[in-house]
């Protein structure tokens, strides 16, 4: 059984820590916020080995994935630009196949009775001519 989280990102917060003798180069986090709680964290690190992205845990869980701090300028600019955005985390729970995470647009979407998500707007649409052609 797949797993899959979204959460809202309204603001995030960067925190960056200077070079020292035990870390020789600048590393930090982005942490992103849905109002007041941890929606995700986003962490930053110039010697980045992959890892899986996670989930902190059960219910009101937030996502956690690393990027190469050398990606850190491209990510704030999303995050500055956009609006409506979300983290999303989605887990397959296939032997060999890694989870995944994505910042994302937020659009809302709408379920027909067949279980096709669509976008409000084209569901709306659909919905209307739908209408006209049942009523000719």
């Amino acid at each position: 059984m797949t797993i899959e989280k979204s959460n809202p990102i309204t603001s995030h917060e960067l925190t960056l820590m200077p070079p020292t003798a035990h870390q020789p180069q600048p590393f930090g986090w982005i942490r992103l916020l849905n109002g007041t709680a941890d929606a995700g964290y986003v962490y930053l690190d110039p010697n980045l080995v992959p890892t899986d992205p996670q989930l902190s845990g059960p219910g009101n869980s937030y996502i956690v994935t690393a990027m190469p701090f050398a990606s850190m300028d491209s990510l704030l600019s999303i995050l500055r630009n956009e609006r409506n955005l979300q983290i999303r985390f989605f887990d397959p729970q296939v032997a060999g196949v890694s989870p995944s995470v994505f910042i994302e647009s937020a659009v809302s979407t709408n379920s027909n009775a067949h279980g096709l998500r669509l976008p409000a707007e084209a569901a709306k649409e659909v919905e209307k001519q739908l209408k006209e052609l049942l009523n000719r």
